[in-house]
């Protein structure tokens, strides 16, 4: 090990002729070189071999040599803003990166004169350059580094030891991220509307990208005005955004009482695409207040905030049909009747006294709809009684009870089943006579019938 990653066991490695660090001969391997400037040396700062300049990074790192010619770190981008610079890029599996400030040029191999940070490769994404590779995203402190300032890195792992030092890329500024709430339509916000009690999506093809970083840090969605009430009107994420957040770990919560819906945690682009994609806005009031709603949407990439993009959502209401309560079946005698039978009727747009009650029968023969008697008690409350015609039995009748708001119409059904009673016989009436003695009344005729039984028997 040369230096270390303790206080004050760097060493300072200047001013060579040639090489500031030679690991030479094969199969010398585990060699660590940490924490240490390595700068103003003729050739290269770490050179692993002997004079043959800089060793190229090769496919799956197995080439042998010196610390097994271990590959230098690819550094995708350095981007500075808020006071901090990050760093992405690819290296070994598992290995110590450790990333300074080069005085040589963009485009060359470095050399170390101020240690920005560490850290270690943990990622399962696959490099871009190499595959067998893991990307990584690094942030620290700004320190002395600004817009221009080159960057160079080192890969150390226990097995192999350290790389030579990566090319140089040059730092540039942070720029925020965007916001399209639209995708390709004219300008970045968007109108999106909403129809009573049908959860709707806010920005279906919205887009979040960011030139310089490949992740974001959080998107705050803030529904501004909740006129029906916060329990009310609500911020929520449908089941694809749900499954992305929680795939890359992030944090989601919604504060009713401020409307605000917020997600955080660093993931990539994309993923904060599908959830923006996925965020729904729902109001479960029956009589929504029809006034559009304003939703603002900023995304961060931890050091800048997008412009505030919104989504202005229509609001239109639907005529709920009304309702009515259940009415029992009955059963009654033949030319009785159901009596008079308790209902309500309500609505939610409709006052109870605007709304009309119908009945009708569905065997107008056994009970014909005149002898359906609905009575409006007031306040909704209805009665309705069912008479049979004289003399019917039979059934079941269905009677279906209506009730209509003028637009929409709800229905009630019960069914009236009528028993068979037997009816007395019937006999015409004989006038009363008057006759002289020994005289007879001659053949006086009547006639006698019964509902039920034949006159012959």
């Amino acid at each position: 090990l040369i230096g270390g990653t303790g206080l004050n066991e760097g060493n300072l490695i200047f001013g060579n002729d040639i090489n500031g660090i030679e690991v030479r001969d094969t199969p010398t391997i585990g060699n660590r070189i940490l924490g240490n400037l390595i700068f103003g040396n003729a050739a290269l700062g770490i050179e692993l071999g002997t004079g043959d300049g800089v060793t190229g990074n090769d496919g799956g790192d197995g080439d042998p040599g010196p610390n097994n010619l271990m590959n230098f770190p690819v550094i995708y981008s350095v981007v500075v803003g808020g006071g901090n610079v990050t760093i992405t890029g690819e290296a070994r599996p598992g290995a110590v990166v450790e990333f300074f400030e080069s005085p040589a040029a963009a485009g060359a191999n470095g050399q170390a004169e101020t240690l920005i940070g560490r850290g270690t490769v943990s990622g399962s994404t696959a490099g871009t350059v190499d595959a067998t590779a893991r990307q990584f995203s690094f942030t620290f402190a700004v320190g002395s580094l600004v817009v221009g300032d080159r960057l160079t890195a080192t890969a150390t792992t226990n097995v192999d030891g350290t790389s030579e030092f990566s090319v140089n890329v040059a730092a540039v500024a942070n720029t925020a991220p965007v916001v399209d709430l639209n995708a390709g339509g004219a300008g970045q916000d968007v109108t999106t509307a909403f129809t009573e009690q049908t959860p709707v999506l806010i920005a279906p093809v919205g887009t979040s990208t960011d030139v310089d970083s490949a992740n974001l840090s959080s998107l705050l969605v803030t529904l501004t005005a909740r006129p029906d009430g916060d329990a009310v009107e609500s911020l929520a994420l449908n089941g694809a955004a749900t499954t992305a957040a929680s795939g890359a770990g992030l944090t989601v919560s919604y504060t009713a009482s401020t409307g605000v819906l917020s997600i955080t945690g660093a993931a990539t682009t994309a993923v904060y695409q599908t959830i923006l994609q996925g965020i729904l806005y729902n109001d479960t009031s029956d009589t929504p207040t029809t006034s559009n709603r304003s939703i603002t949407v900023v995304a961060n990439d931890g050091a800048l905030p997008s412009a505030t993009q919104t989504v202005t959502l229509t609001v239109t209401a639907q005529n709920d049909a009304p309702a009515i309560t259940a009415i029992a079946d009955q059963t009654i005698s033949e030319d009785g009747t159901t009596g008079a039978l308790a209902f309500s009727v309500s609505d939610v747009e409709t006052a109870a006294g605007s709304l009309t009650v119908t009945a009708v029968s569905s065997n107008t023969t056994l009970i014909p709809n005149g002898n359906l008697t609905l009575v409006d008690l007031g306040s909704g409350s209805w009665t309705i009684a069912a008479s049979p015609a004289v003399n019917q039995n039979g059934g079941p009748v269905t009677i279906t009870v209506t009730v209509s708001d003028g637009t929409t119409t709800t229905n009630e059904t019960f069914d009236v089943t009528i028993t068979a009673q037997n009816d007395a016989p019937a006999i015409t009436a004989i006038a009363d006579q008057t006759i002289s003695e020994d005289g007879t009344t001659g053949a006086l005729a009547f006639s006698v019938s019964d509902v039920e039984t034949a006159a012959g028997s």
